[in-house]
């Protein structure tokens, strides 16, 4: 394992009310041995915030974390970027994971390409069975492919105009740690969360540098009724009393990016920024549509795939062989949720301890 200070990540983690699914997280880091730093910021009452902070301590030095609190309310992404002290940084969701050997070959990748502002391996998501209640631990209802893009236009307006017609968040991606501190820098005007919190920064990520997808397990990510954090009805958000001023500030601060990144005039600037958002109302006005008005015929679609999933997962190996077989006949690459379950696959060394803290409490 690299421990080279220089491919070495700060993991950042906020978290409020679910001190359990931290401990799971941080439970994992120590069993795999994690080098990397870990930086938490609490908005948790008194309670909760000890539990985590005593698990912490009672871990000693298998892991390197730093806990501090913060209020409930905005800002406190801000605060934690500002505790990170390495080159690099990830966001993580309290109930996701990080793969601490994919982020030291993201570090060493951004290391040996200047032109490179994010890399991240590919990545799954997960889904516990429902037991009456939202816990941490459980048995495994079903795996997806998380869809990652590698982004390597050599202009800020291309970059920008494939990320929106093929979204996905770079967030949980390694990233330069003082360009993530300066695209967070006088935020708080924008009062839209989604586009304060996750849309400014990925545009602005990418807009400063290609982005690097590399062919290891990279992040596993937890799916669940209660995420702390959902993209909005389509409608609703763009109807909302927030989206208007919100998007038109995201427009200023990305244009005057494009304008020096790519040396262009103000109205190239405004153009590719209204083509990139469009590309995005483009996909996503009609997927959303048949999600709420499909006919009830089409709607059986779902259901078959959710009962080809639990298929899988009672039957992994005849889905394996099966996959195999058909994927070899159509001349595609087997998915990657069916591989983390393979033993032989180069996956499933670093899935099956994370498929172990959620599915064996400690």
């Amino acid at each position: 394992m690299d421990t080279n200070s220089k491919t070495v990540v700060g993991i950042a983690i906020p978290t409020m009310n679910r001190s359990e699914f931290v401990i799971r997280q941080l439970n994992y880091y120590a069993q795999v041995g994690c080098h990397h730093t870990i930086y938490i910021v609490d908005s948790s009452p008194t309670d909760e915030f000890n539990k985590t902070a005593s698990y912490i301590k009672n871990l000693g030095d298998k892991v390197n974390v730093t806990h501090k609190y913060f209020p409930p309310g905005p800002g406190h992404l801000e605060f934690l970027y500002s505790l990170v002290e390495e080159n690099y940084l990830c966001f993580c969701g309290d109930d996701d994971y990080q793969i601490p050997d994919t982020l030291t070959k993201c570090a060493q990748f951004l290391n040996n390409n200047p032109d490179y502002e994010s890399a991240c391996g590919v990545s799954v998501t997960f889904r516990l069975k429902w037991n009456g209640q939202y816990e941490p631990y459980g048995e495994l209802d079903r795996l997806a492919d998380y869809p990652r893009y590698s982004v390597e236009f050599n202009t800020a307006a291309e970059r920008l105009k494939y990320f929106f017609n093929n979204y996905f968040t770079s967030l949980v991606s390694v990233s330069r740690t003082e360009s993530i501190k300066r695209n967070h820098k006088n935020t708080l005007e924008i009062k839209d969360l989604v586009i304060r919190d996750e849309i400014l920064q990925c545009c602005s990520t990418l807009a400063a540098g290609k982005s690097k997808v590399i062919d290891s397990l990279g992040f596993i990510h937890q799916i669940h009724d209660q995420m702390a954090y959902h993209l909005p009805d389509l409608y609703d958000w763009i109807t909302g009393d927030k989206w208007l001023e919100s998007i038109g500030i995201l427009e200023k601060r990305i244009v005057k990016e494009l304008m020096v990144i790519d040396k262009i005039d103000e109205q190239k600037a405004k153009t590719a920024f209204k083509q990139a958002l469009w590309l995005y109302f483009n996909k996503q006005f009609p997927r959303e549509y048949g999600e709420k008005y499909l006919s009830s015929q089409s709607k059986q679609i779902p259901k078959y795939r959710e009962l080809k999933a639990k298929i899988g997962l009672k039957f992994p190996a005849i889905k394996y062989l099966y996959k195999n077989w058909v994927n070899k006949i159509k001349g595609k690459q087997p998915r990657l949720h069916y591989e983390v379950l393979q033993p032989k696959s180069k996956y499933y060394k670093d899935f099956k301890p994370v498929m172990d803290s959620f599915t064996q409490e400690s």
